[in-house]
């Protein structure tokens, strides 16, 4: 279905644009994989939303005469999906070969599914909750073996608790019966809230804890944050 460009499409494209906020945070802290997957995430979703308007030409001339739009559609998903759910287990206490279980399996598993039907239930929440629940049980057993809450309330209340309730939202506007008003003003205000969220999120990991180099010495190339360790799953 090819839109014409409307100011809510400009909207649209614009809200996809906010994920230069939680890409530059990710920068400054050192979180190497996470910029590559929120650059990817926004590149996909930028050609996508233009592949779908009278503006497709501009794709044509770079791919000719191909049709980028089922590619595009399932790398969107797939690479916001991807996103949500490295940060989820980079905010986690996982030590660094577990961490790169859980993602690659969780990537792999959320790739395949949404090769077979895009559109199926579960396609996005089942690897969110996967994940979410992945770091819930790190969190659970940190607070056991510290005898308080694991991370701090004050963490909580400044940023998990606002980063979980934009999640949330992001994943209603998504997903809930407000899409089918207006399909581009809510998707914008979903790309919004999905960058807050993830700016929330990674702001509660501290720059030192995420930094590999002072948690261990790893090889070149074995690193969790090695972008190239996860290119498989994208």
């Amino acid at each position: 279905m090819i839109d014409y460009v409307t100011p809510e499409k400009v909207f649209e494209l614009i809200a996809i644009k906010s994920l230069v906020i939680p890409i530059a945070i990710a920068k400054k802290r050192g979180f190497k994989t996470l910029v590559f997957l929120y650059t990817f995430a926004m590149s996909v979703s930028l050609f996508y939303s233009i592949a779908s308007t009278n503006l497709h030409w501009i794709l044509d001339l770079i791919i000719y005469y191909a049709d980028v739009q089922p590619i595009l559609r399932f790398f969107t998903f797939h690479g916001q999906t991807l996103a949500l759910v490295y940060t989820m287990l980079k905010i986690s206490d996982f030590d660094i070969e577990t961490s790169n279980f859980f993602s690659t399996s969780i990537g792999l598993t959320s790739c395949v599914h949404m090769y077979w039907d895009e559109a199926a239930d579960g396609t996005f929440s089942t690897p969110v909750l996967s994940s979410f629940f992945m770091f819930g049980i790190s969190w659970a057993l940190k607070s056991y073996q510290e005898k308080q809450l694991h991370p701090d309330l004050k963490i909580w209340l400044k940023n998990l608790i606002p980063g979980f309730s934009l999640l949330g939202f992001a994943t209603f506007l998504r997903f809930g019966p407000l899409m089918q008003m207006n399909t581009s003003l809510t998707y914008g205000f979903y790309m919004i809230s999905l960058s807050l969220s993830l700016t929330m999120l990674i702001l509660s990991k501290d720059k030192n804890e995420g930094s590999l180099a002072t948690k261990m010495k790893s090889p070149a190339g074995k690193g969790f944050d090695n972008p190239c360790n996860f290119a498989c799953c994208a």
